[in-house]
């Protein structure tokens, strides 16, 4: 069985260079494993030692973040695979979750994937969600624990101040909190592993991954504020409340 970690290759914020238009640049600059998915390697390598699982790290992105030194870090970062998805243009969120969601059918014995709660997707945090639906598997965010019984897997998730445990029916997908673990420091050693350990690109073609077609505005329209109608949907059937709650929101001019 395997445990997979999606993670970024990115530049490190704090470096980034602003441009008197408002153009933002990152000339020269090194790109490491982003913050939040370290801690989501680390995570995800302890549920995969628990479960004497293997761990595939895939990454999304176009040329420059889908490179081969972006296997070469996360393989560094612990894990024994990886499988990097190029894509011709830089990926919206969207796109980037039918990537992911088609790597990981690619696995095939896949039973949990891991990412960072802040993955980076315009700071929505939609990406979890996105990937979820791609791959029609339930999703925890904010998640500060998880572990597998050998039936079904739990996870602690801590939001407004509560922490609740959960059960949750494999394959899932889990947004692990940037508290939940912290990573250990890279090394030397970490280095020259890497180097021998089996990592591939492949196109979200080649993995037969869903096209998303373009966005259409259908029109746009101020929000009231204060005038709250407390109208409820009938959630019996999920696919007709997901339908009319798409409706209303369209017909309120939010969508």
């Amino acid at each position: 069985m395997t445990v997979v970690v999606g993670y970024l290759w990115v530049a490190p914020p704090k470096e980034a260079t602003v441009e008197a238009d408002g153009t933002v640049t990152w000339p020269g600059v090194h790109r490491v494993v982003g913050d939040s998915e370290r801690v989501a390697i680390a995570f995800a390598r302890g549920l995969a030692e628990a479960t004497e699982d293997r761990l595939v790290g895939v990454t999304v992105g176009d040329a420059l973040t889908a490179a081969p030194q972006a296997a070469s870090a996360g393989l560094a970062r612990g894990l024994d695979e990886a499988l990097v998805v190029r894509t011709t243009e830089a990926p919206g969120t969207a796109e980037a979750a039918a990537a992911m969601a088609a790597a990981v059918r690619s696995i095939g014995d896949a039973w949990a994937v891991v990412i960072g709660s802040a993955a980076s997707d315009s700071g929505t945090r939609m990406f979890g969600p996105c990937l979820g639906g791609a791959l029609a598997w339930p999703v925890l965010d904010e998640v500060m624990d998880a572990g597998y019984d050998g039936s079904a897997l739990w996870a602690v998730s801590e939001a407004h101040g509560a922490a609740r445990r959960y059960r949750i029916d494999v394959p899932a997908v889990l947004a692990v909190s940037v508290a939940s673990r912290t990573p250990r420091p890279m090394g030397l050693q970490d280095i020259l592993a890497a180097a021998h350990k089996p990592s591939r690109t492949v196109t979200p073609d080649a993995l037969g991954a869903a096209r998303i077609g373009p966005v259409t505005v259908r029109g746009r329209a101020g929000i009231e504020t204060g005038n709250r109608q407390g109208r409820v949907i009938d959630g019996a059937d999920p696919d007709r409340a997901a339908a009319d709650l798409l409706d209303e929101l369209a017909t309120r001019g939010v969508l």
